[in-house]
């Protein structure tokens, strides 16, 4: 809560822009349910791919392109801060909720 009133929503947006800009806009939502995922089922491909309703070995793809593209891979603790803030930013500039 603290981080995002002291944040102004264009450092918000900047940040998602440098982060994902090798990514169309129209992708970032399917990206950010899957980073999404990854927080709430604590990095368990089994339990991600359930809730997601995707194949285990197409979620290690997503998340393999996901780090090509933005050379953050989630799946190391600085990655997942990385990713933990963008989806944080994300989930304030343009709504939606993580999953539980």
């Amino acid at each position: 809560e603290i981080l995002m009133q002291e944040v102004a929503d264009d450092t918000m947006e900047e940040y998602l822009g440098k982060l994902f800009e090798a990514l169309p806009e129209a992708e970032w939502e399917s990206y950010m349910e899957i980073i999404s995922a990854y927080f709430a089922y604590e990095g368990s491909i089994t339990q991600i791919s359930e809730k997601l309703y995707i194949h285990k070995n197409t979620l290690q793809y997503k998340l393999k392109k996901l780090e090509s593209i933005t050379g953050v891979d989630i799946r190391l603790p600085s990655g997942a801060a990385t990713y933990m803030i963008a989806l944080l930013f994300y989930q304030k500039i343009y709504g939606g909720s993580i999953f539980r």
